[in-house]
């Protein structure tokens, strides 16, 4: 999953995903950089600021704790 992220590689990351989650239906190829973003940001512990892209995205934090630790559904 990381080298998905840090390669900006969408397809690989939805074929990790496989059709797991809400995040699936909003995240797509013309936006997966901008998640991939987000990403490294809360990675970074700048959680504000993943939280704002998120949110802009559509994925608000419902059901997610707002510290940037929602339940992910994949591991590292």
């Amino acid at each position: 999953m990381e080298k998905a992220f840090e390669n900006n590689d969408y397809n690989a990351w939805k074929n990790l995903m496989n059709g797991r989650g809400r995040v699936t239906q909003v995240v797509n190829a013309n936006n997966f950089s901008q998640f991939a973003k987000a990403h490294e940001l809360a990675e970074q512990g700048k959680i504000a600021e993943a939280n704002k892209i998120r949110e802009e995205m559509g994925l608000g934090l419902n059901g997610g704790n707002k510290n940037g630790m929602g339940s992910h559904q994949y591991s590292r």
